[in-house]
């Protein structure tokens, strides 16, 4: 297993399978504006359950089997990322957009016979707003598979930290091991030992009609963990098909994605604009986390091995307002080597 790794839950979230047109995003509604209506809050009450069939699923087996191969051929992907989170204790609002990247490395047998797969996330914010004040600044996110990184290019500061064991794979998508339930290409049987699952309406416990617009179409999938010391309460996830008539007509894309942890924080994530496979574009320096030019301040932490069981990785996402990221140890613990380069 692996240790406490932080801010990793934004980039996890979104490392679903999208749609290859981006039609197919702007078919629905524009996502909610910075200093537009705040994040829905759940409605009182359970939600009803469907009395029918949703977006052509029957019930929650056919959608959880779908999803068990909706990741299926998806090598890159770029999209348009609106987050926004609403901090239950402080009443603080925050959203910020960007883009967000995914890749996937192929296994190099000649490297190790048992080499496998390594999937690469990436998210670049050029902006946030906190209440009405807006502030321009970029900060990435990025996890290659080995190291998990946070940049402030502006401030010249990059904080690198050894997340997974020399020789080894980690998906940041495997249930139980990444910091946020993905049922994607996941066994319908793991998921439901680990979370009471239901199928529902897109609008359910949806009251913001901007967001009730946006997931038009779309099916709703409710997650509640069976284990009261999970960190989130709910997960809310919409999928909907591709564009009609498209090469992706059948593929379930994520059309937006809802959390609440136990404090009552609540996140939403939108996508827009995605951009699958040979469409997708991808910076060089989206996913690269090697060290940073000479006149930046570079913290780097090695790996090091977990004592005792293993902590499960928390669902924390990034900049919060009382934050100043990236701080010089973005995943806890005692920082090994600390650079800073003369300017």
């Amino acid at each position: 297993m692996f240790p406490r790794v932080h801010s990793l839950l934004v980039l996890a979230v979104m490392s679903f399978s999208l749609t290859q047109d981006a039609r197919a995003q702007r078919a629905g509604a524009t996502p909610t504006p910075p200093g537009g209506p705040a994040v829905a809050r759940p409605a009182a009450g359970p939600a009803v359950a469907p009395s029918g069939p949703v977006a052509g699923f029957p019930d929650t087996d056919a959608l959880l089997t779908a999803l068990e191969s909706a990741d299926a051929g998806l090598e890159r992907l770029s999209a348009e990322l609106q987050y926004e989170r609403q901090f239950e204790i402080e009443g603080d609002r925050q959203i910020r957009r960007g883009m967000f990247y995914y890749r996937v490395v192929p296994a190099d047998p000649s490297a190790s016979p048992t080499a496998k797969a390594r999937r690469q996330l990436g998210a670049k914010f050029d902006f946030f707003v906190i209440g009405r004040t807006r502030r321009d600044e970029v900060k990435q996110y990025i996890f290659d598979g080995r190291y998990y990184a946070e940049k402030a290019p502006g401030e010249k500061r990059m904080a690198r930290r050894e997340v997974v064991a020399p020789g080894e794979t980690f998906d940041p998508l495997r249930l139980g091991e990444g910091p946020l339930p993905i049922p994607l290409g996941q066994r319908k049987a793991d998921i439901l030992s680990r979370y009471d699952a239901a199928m529902l309406p897109p609008e359910a416990d949806l009251e913001d009609p901007v967001l009730r617009a946006f997931v038009k179409d779309a099916v709703q999938l409710k997650l509640i963990p069976k284990s009261d010391t999970d960190d989130l309460r709910e997960v809310r996830l919409w999928y909907r098909r591709g564009l009609a008539g498209g090469p992706h007509a059948d593929r379930l894309l994520l059309r937006m994605a809802r959390t609440l942890n136990r404090t009552g924080d609540e996140s939403v994530l939108q996508f827009i604009n995605v951009k699958v496979n040979a469409e997708a574009t991808i910076p060089a320096d989206a996913l690269d986390t090697s060290p940073p030019p000479a006149d930046w301040e570079f913290h780097d932490q090695e790996y090091r091995a977990p004592r005792g069981p293993a902590p499960e990785m928390s669902p924390v996402t990034p900049d919060e307002p009382k934050q100043d990221p990236p701080s010089g140890n973005p995943g806890g613990g005692e920082t090994e080597r600390h650079e800073k380069y003369p300017g």
